[in-house]
């Protein structure tokens, strides 16, 4: 199952009679991690991730996990809640790059994840000043995850949360008008003729293929305060492979599915709240050689080499 990645815009929460807002809501919550690092003699369990001790030093405080594929960091708020932002502060006393593949994910029941956010690759800090400022719009989670996109260590300083606590969707402010957004999906049908990766990944390559009508199967389920039952669309391709799905509330998870011969693509994702420029989607039929050094080789160039699964589609 694929996830969709939303990069968000900050906005500010409303009070309720049930919370209040600039709260860290993380701190002294009950916290797990994939695995619990035992070397170098340091205590780097799950609950020193939320302990409020922010010194850069992971010696007084802060989690780490072992050396593994995908490791990472989670914490319960207790109850479903609305989200503003997240802060991240990063290990200062040494090897603060290991979180440059980090990634955000939150759930309602700790089960089903969606990314709100990955990292660009960049280094930041943590207790200096130049920790990492992550602004949602106003998600719906009680769970956050913090995770990395690679085998290494993970290790952080702190993690605070902020935001509503025990907001549930029907309790939001009678003020908060429900936005609508798109989701825009393009479906790429692309044989491999080219000798450059370049070329291929920014114009593409149809040469000698027909304009082939694909049918996407979108579902959507909005929020309950929105007033808007669920919804099943299926649309057609245009001739540049688009197919556009309007008026999707605010805050609805969505599904989208299509199928290409044999091969079957699934995105799911959250409409941002507001919903903005809302959600492009991309579904890669593309037939992908090999890259063997610095040259690329299209498909069937050499002998036993080694093309990705959607070669087997063509000719179409």
């Amino acid at each position: 199952m694929a996830l969709v990645c939303l990069l968000v815009q900050a906005s500010v929460a409303q009070e309720s009679s049930s919370a209040q807002t600039s709260t860290n809501l993380a701190l002294n919550k009950s916290a797990s991690q994939s695995s619990t690092a035992t070397d170098w003699g340091g205590n780097w369990y799950p609950s020193k991730g939320v302990d409020g001790i922010k010194t850069g030093n992971i010696y007084a405080g802060g989690f780490h996990t072992n050396n593994e594929v995908n490791p990472w960091w989670q914490v319960d708020l207790g109850a479903i809640s609305q989200l503003t932002q997240v802060r991240i502060y990063n290990r200062l006393d040494c090897c603060s790059e290991r979180s440059r593949t980090l990634q955000v994910l939150i759930s309602d029941e700790g089960q089903n994840w969606r990314v709100v956010y990955s990292h660009n690759g960049s280094v930041f800090g943590g207790a200096d000043g130049n920790y990492l400022d992550i602004k949602l719009n106003n998600e719906i989670a009680r769970f956050i995850r913090v995770q990395l996109r690679e085998t290494n260590w993970f290790h952080l300083d702190e993690v605070e949360v902020y935001g509503v606590l025990g907001v549930v969707e029907g309790e939001q402010s009678e003020t908060n008008v429900v936005s609508k957004g798109i989701v825009i999906g393009y479906v790429v049908i692309d044989g491999d003729c080219s000798d450059d990766p370049i070329s291929i990944l920014t114009d593409g390559c149809d040469e000698g293929l027909p304009d082939i009508p694909v049918e996407l199967t979108f579902t959507y389920i909005p929020p309950a305060y929105s007033g808007v039952t669920p919804v099943t669309i299926r649309e057609i391709t245009d001739e540049n492979g688009r197919v556009e799905f309007k008026d999707v509330p605010a805050g609805s998870k969505f599904n989208v599915k299509t199928r290409v011969k044999t091969m079957e693509k699934e995105l799911e994702g959250t409409m941002p709240d507001p919903a903005g420029e809302g959600v492009h989607l991309d579904f890669d039929f593309t037939c992908k050689g090999q890259l063997i050094g610095n040259t690329y080789y299209p498909c069937g160039s050499l002998k036993d080499m080694v093309c990705s699964p959607e070669c087997q589609l063509y000719p179409m």
